[in-house]
């Protein structure tokens, strides 16, 4: 099984389930349903979004101005651990960051909190198929950790005070 491209689609999808579908009280709160765009938008300047919109990347892309708000996506590493002695079964930590920017500091702290309170486990899939099939359904190993950052190689021109990170990881047994 191609497990770590399924760990990283499951990511996607579970961020961007979360910005489409917020529920009635974050709604309320004044998270709106956002229109979720993936890389090929982000990077084609002549695509036209539908507000409210956010766009969800890979780590790597070049982050431009007028494409924020923006969800960058980093599968950092993972560790492996045998968990049974007789077959060597291993369990995979995964752990996560996402980068949060926001055309300003109200919107990146907005996009990070909600993210941050509804994001707690996550279901992974395999995407080897047409349609995608639940393998297992895991809990974060920890704390979910929020920090603003200032790194000049994640800044962009005018916006460096507005990107937060979001880290956690995630401990699988099947993928």
């Amino acid at each position: 099984m191609l497990w770590k491209r399924n760990v990283r689609s499951s990511v996607f999808k579970m961020v961007e389930d979360a910005l489409q579908n917020p529920g009635a009280e974050y709604i309320a709160a004044g998270i709106p349903e956002y229109n979720v765009y993936q890389e090929a938008a982000f990077t084609d300047q002549d695509f036209a979004v539908v507000i409210p919109f956010i766009f969800l990347v890979d780590y790597g892309v070049s982050i431009a101005l007028t494409r924020l708000p923006c969800v960058i996506v980093d599968i950092e590493s993972h560790t492996s651990t045998v968990y049974e002695l007789g077959n060597q079964a291993r369990a995979k930590t995964h752990n996560v960051t996402l980068y949060v920017y926001g055309r300003d500091r109200g919107e990146r702290d907005d996009i990070v909190s909600f993210l941050a309170e509804v994001l707690n486990s996550i279901d992974v899939y395999d995407f080897s198929s047409d349609v995608p099939n639940l393998v297992e359904t895991v809990s974060f190993d920890d704390d979910v950790v929020v920090k603003d950052v200032y790194d000049p190689a994640l800044a962009v021109e005018g916006t460096a005070r507005h990107v937060s990170t979001l880290g956690f990881s995630f401990t699988t047994l099947s993928i």
